[in-house]
């Protein structure tokens, strides 16, 4: 929504919250990619700017799949 509205300061928070989460669990490849996205909103910058939507789109994806059968195991785990 940010990127397609051109909403730079929503941009901005959106990406830099992404990018402290990623951290949390050790995606460091996802956060490096939500911080030049957190950075193009601080410039202003929306040029070329889809692919790393796109990048970050598909990295989330990998990480909320991962996060998903984690916590199924631990659910099989403990109950």
């Amino acid at each position: 929504e940010a990127i397609d509205q051109q909403d730079s300061r929503l941009l901005t928070r959106t990406a830099h919250t992404i990018a402290g989460l990623m951290r949390t669990f050790d995606e460091s490849a996802v956060a490096t990619t939500a911080q030049e996205l957190e950075q193009r909103g601080q410039n202003n910058d929306f040029s070329s700017i889809e692919e790393l939507r796109q990048t970050l789109t598909r990295d989330l994806a990998v990480v909320t799949e991962e996060l998903t059968r984690w916590c199924k195991a631990a659910d099989e785990t403990t109950g």
